[in-house]
């Protein structure tokens, strides 16, 4: 999951200014395809 994230930060780094709030939406994002059956806590 950590490379998912990773690798999409280093994609997008130089186009836009990427928040901590962003990467933690985009980490989520990647759980839920990763683990569909598991809840996340927001």
């Amino acid at each position: 999951m950590e490379k998912v994230v990773y690798e999409w930060f280093l994609e997008y780094q130089d186009q836009v200014n990427i928040t901590g709030e962003e990467i933690f939406e985009k980490a989520k994002d990647a759980m839920e395809l990763l683990y569909p059956q598991q809840p996340l806590d927001s």
